[in-house]
């Protein structure tokens, strides 16, 4: 679903570079310093921030990396943290793929993909976040026992992802596909509230490199 751009969101990211890597060069200190905390948790794709927000609220000994290249949703999220006064989130506004080259290999302890755009169409299918390029970035900067941690409202994306998981040298420690909710160290996108509120299900799997894995 794409945001309409709002004016305020420009001007309140260049107020916030605190917090926002956007229009800069990502080998500065402010991404090097944040990476250096451990444990360092990474999600593709923030949308408004609640997950990432509220991660970090319950998680406040763990560091949070959100990337989103809508820059309405990462203004929304960055203002979000601001009135919260949130210091263990740091937001990258690019597109992914632009990003790994500037996450060390193995600094990653969980990375989270919820609600990926599931990118139907068959020629798209390079886009999608589980297809096998992106899989192999994830390896590099995953740690050793790192995991990747899936929500998806979206049966084909789902089934399209436990294949490609598979098919890549990952381990499926968990796959849900009527996921209750109920996780004490999961909480809620806006897009999942939404889903649930309609009665659609959720589908969550947990995956984690296999260890005879050889990362190239």
């Amino acid at each position: 679903m794409r945001m309409k751009n709002k004016k305020w969101s420009i001007p309140f990211l260049n107020e916030h570079k605190e917090i926002v890597l956007y229009e800069v060069s990502y080998d500065n200190e402010l991404l090097k310093d944040f990476i250096n905390h451990q444990p360092l948790y990474l999600e593709i794709g923030t949308g408004k921030g609640d997950f990432i927000l509220n991660m970090a609220i319950n998680n406040p000994n763990t560091h949070f990396i959100g990337i989103e290249k809508s820059i309405t949703c990462l203004a929304i999220t960055a203002k979000k943290i601001v009135n919260e006064d949130i210091k263990n989130i740091l937001l990258i506004a690019d597109d992914v793929s632009k990003v790994f080259a500037y996450l060390p290999q193995g600094s990653i302890d969980k990375l989270f993909l919820n609600f990926s755009d599931p990118w139907p169409k068959k020629r798209h299918e390079k886009r999608r976040l589980t297809y096998k390029t992106f899989l192999d970035e994830y390896k590099k900067i995953l740690k050793s026992n790192g995991e990747i941690i899936m929500k998806t409202d979206n049966i084909d994306l789902f089934n399209y992802s436990i294949e490609s998981f598979t098919s890549n040298g990952f381990i499926l420690e968990q796959v849900n596909f009527d996921y209750d909710g109920l996780d004490t160290n999961d909480v809620m996108t806006e897009y999942e509230r939404f889903f649930r509120d309609e009665g659609t299900k959720i589908n969550k799997l947990v995956a984690k490199v296999g260890s005879n894995n050889e990362i190239k």
